[in-house]
């Protein structure tokens, strides 16, 4: 039996995931989160996937520069 735990990028700050490793870690929006917030799920994974849809919202660049 599988188990599978949902929560917010940012949420993987929480005390409850600390020390704990995930086969794999879904990021949807890929392409809105902020690359540091998609930090702490990722390195909490043996593998991840990055999902977006270019067809929805836009890329989030701050950068003004590469605009």
């Amino acid at each position: 039996m599988q188990t599978i735990v949902a929560s917010s990028c940012l949420g993987m700050n929480h005390a409850l995931f600390s020390r704990r490793v995930f086969d794999v870690v879904i990021v949807d929006e890929g392409s809105q989160v902020l690359q540091p917030a998609c930090l702490a799920p990722l390195y909490a994974a043996h593998r991840f996937v990055l999902v977006g849809d270019p067809r929805q919202l836009p890329p989030v660049v701050q950068s003004k520069e590469a605009r």
